[in-house]
């Protein structure tokens, strides 16, 4: 066998035993009767926390850089790791904030698609497991147990990070690819706006049609979670990133 075969295997050996362990968590949740509807995935990568009752008031401590009015809290540290994953020229104030603002918004669609619970089929929680598994196998190469490498600021991040990704990238299948590449949505799209088409049939239009719908739908859905969960942000750490 050879050694990319070996490591097929391996991957397939590992896939069904995550396959039995997710099986088995689903019958030991329902034994207990849990209170909670809130995937266990989702709480071992973001924890559980309290709305505040108005987030302007919120009190920050000296590493919360913003506070969600579901209550949930970004760290200065979490935020600078999301900020230097990917590579960049300008690391200047000016960046980062405009950085800020994109990740806020971010976080309100991961918020939006928590509610619709877009995280808790099968597929999307066995490939969140490959992941974190891949993730992790070094540092238990290492010697670490799984909970030392868990708690990893690296690694508890990096985790955060794909658990957005891949939830983002399921409510915008969900919100406005799939609504952008239906035709007949298209067509009432192109029928009730002639403004943006100078008279040009329908076919002709249709590229410029689906990058216009696909921009109005996105609009639409940042305007639906920005009006829904409101923020506040550290004011010193910002002017100090």
């Amino acid at each position: 066998m050879s050694a990319m075969q070996r490591k097929y295997m391996n991957r397939l050996l590992f896939t069904i035993v995550l396959i039995f362990a997710s099986l088995s968590g689903e019958l030991v949740a329902q034994q207990s009767n849990l209170s909670t509807n809130v995937p266990a995935l989702r709480k071992q990568v973001f924890s559980e926390y309290t709305p505040l009752a108005d987030v302007r008031t919120y009190a920050f401590d000296t590493s919360a850089l913003i506070a969600f009015s579901n209550g949930f809290l970004v760290s200065k540290e979490e935020f600078m790791h999301a900020f230097n994953a990917a590579p960049r020229r300008d690391s200047s104030l000016a960046t980062k904030t405009k950085y800020l603002d994109e990740y806020i918004l971010n976080h309100q669609r991961m918020f939006e698609a928590f509610e619709m619970n877009l995280d808790t089929s099968k597929d999307f929680q066995l490939n969140f497991l490959l992941f974190k598994q891949e993730l992790i196998t070094p540092y238990l190469n290492e010697g670490k147990s799984r909970v030392e490498a868990e708690a990893l600021p690296e690694v508890k991040y990096s985790l955060r990070e794909k658990y957005e990704k891949m939830i983002l990238k399921e409510l915008m299948r969900r919100e406005v690819w799939s609504k952008a590449n239906d035709e007949g949505d298209q067509k009432t799209f192109f029928y009730s706006h002639p403004e943006l088409y100078q008279g040009q049939p329908f076919e002709i239009s249709k590229t410029k049609v689906v990058f216009d719908y696909q921009k109005e739908l996105e609009s639409a859905l940042n305007a639906r979670v920005q009006s829904k969960f409101a923020f506040a942000k550290n004011d010193k750490l910002v002017r100090e990133l």
